[in-house]
């Protein structure tokens, strides 16, 4: 029976102090923001209900035309990159009026979305299909498809900091950044993707970390498991298999168990990815509307690799406070800047956290810390290379599509390098991690209200 005392020490905790922050700002900003003013947020939805229809591939695929109305009526003036423009609220009612009575299909391109696995949607999958069995108007089915994908990142995180014996307070920090806690309450696969890191992440720690803590057959279930859904959710992640490095020999019965847990880890990681992969070869047309040619993308990139690294290394250079602010929060579809006192104030606390939010007892080699940073450096680089040759026009010089939300997933371990037991600070102050991310999400929820609705 969950006593009073336990509900106290539940509160009091981090993935209490998490679990109320969230789901009070979260549910506030699944209101708020309106219908598809997430990054894609209109091709996620079609996708999805073309997914409960049976239409796997996002190829030649169609929508009733009540979906389709939804989405074309919701917001008569345009909202993604027109900041004048606000939401319609008579609009925005009248779809609630909206009977789901019109079938007829209408074909849909997808091109955003057209290389995203099924499997990404699941979360809001589930709560569209229960939707579909009282046949509501089709706003309804949009807000059930993000309400189930927020709840899954919730209880995401929550048990990644629960499980995690390190940086509690690091993983709630970037949690509920503005960024984070944004794409948590989307319908986006962003937010899943976030919550399986997280619990990888938080996972490895826990294996690797934790005093005389042997691996068992579960704790393989459980790392088989997330790096299979990783490898779905977006194969540029699958790199975080490469974690399981750092769990020490030690850990392990064996030499034989260690090296079973490594090739399984691995392909776990693979298999899906590849597979995917190979069914997207006859998806056609996903790289046309971005001007793309990736295989003499690619074949420019072997034949002149410095040429190519001093490209990334310039993108990340002068873009780096844009990806920053990407990172901490740009709102809506990427098109609702926070204030510029909020990514000053998320500067500081994603430097001063890390060095406070030490556990005693549990110390952190400094080539796991220093590994930790460089492999978080690689892994950036990597997305940025799979962008430059998926999406980039050929032969350009600033790097297309690459934004600072890529990093959050992997942020907790970029973080490692600062965990040092030097610095003596009370944990019992690391409460105010709390408070500062409830004062940015206010300031957040704000500039929300503003932007849609002129409030």
């Amino acid at each position: 029976m969950f006593s009073k005392t336990k509900f106290v020490a539940f509160i009091s905790s981090p993935q209490g102090i998490f679990v109320i922050i969230a789901v009070f700002f979260g549910l506030l900003f699944l209101i708020i923001t309106p219908p598809f003013q997430e990054p894609d947020g209109y091709e996620h939805f079609m996708r999805i209900y073309s997914i409960s229809e049976g239409q796997l591939l996002a190829e030649n695929i169609s929508v009733p035309q009540a979906v389709y109305d939804l989405v074309v009526n919701v917001s008569p003036d345009p909202l993604p990159g027109n900041f004048p423009n606000k939401q319609s609220k008579q609009a925005l009612l009248e779809q609630f009026q909206q009977p789901f009575n019109d079938v007829t299909p209408v074909e849909v391109d997808f091109i955003a979305t057209s290389y995203t696995s099924p499997f990404a949607y699941i979360p809001q999958l589930i709560g569209l299909m229960f939707g579909r069995l009282f046949n509501p108007p089709a706003i309804i089915l949009f807000y059930l498809a993000r309400l189930f994908n927020f709840a899954v990142w919730v209880l995401g995180i929550t048990l990644a900091v629960k499980i995690t014996p390190i940086f509690k307070w690091v993983f709630v920090l970037v949690a509920l950044m503005p960024m984070t806690l944004f794409m948590g309450a989307s319908i986006s696969p962003d937010g899943l993707l976030i919550a399986a890191c997280f619990l990888w992440i938080a996972k490895v720690f826990q294996v690797s970390f934790q005093a005389e803590r042997k691996f068992v057959i579960l704790d393989g279930i459980f790392l088989g498991g997330l790096i299979m859904l990783i490898a779905l959710l977006k194969p540029g992640y699958v790199a975080l298999v490469l974690l399981v490095f750092f769990i020490p020999k030690a850990h392990f019965k064996s030499s034989v168990q260690r090296l079973g847990l490594t090739v399984l880890m691995i392909s776990f990681a693979l298999i899906p990815s590849v597979l995917w992969q190979l069914i997207l070869t006859n998806t056609m047309g996903r790289f046309s509307a971005f001007n793309a040619d990736p295989a003499a993308q690619l074949q420019n990139v072997l034949h002149a690799p410095m040429s190519f690294i001093g490209i990334l290394f310039t993108n990340l250079f002068t873009q780096s406070i844009k990806y920053f602010h990407s990172f901490a929060g740009v709102l809506g579809w990427l098109d609702t800047p926070l204030p510029g006192y909020v990514y000053i104030l998320f500067a500081c606390a994603l430097v001063l956290v890390p060095l406070f939010d030490h556990t005693e007892g549990i110390r952190v080699p400094l080539w796991c810390r220093v590994s930790a940073a460089v492999f978080s450096l690689f892994l950036m680089l990597g997305l940025m290379t799979g962008l430059y040759i998926s999406i980039t026009p050929l032969g350009a010089l600033d790097l297309e599509g690459f934004q600072g939300r890529y990093l959050i997933p992997f942020a907790p371990l970029a973080l490692l390098i600062f965990y040092n037991l030097r610095i003596s600070f009370s944990r019992r102050y690391l409460w105010m991690v709390g408070l500062f991310s409830a004062f940015a999400l206010v300031v957040a929820l704000r500039v929300l209200l503003t932007r849609y609705y002129a409030i």
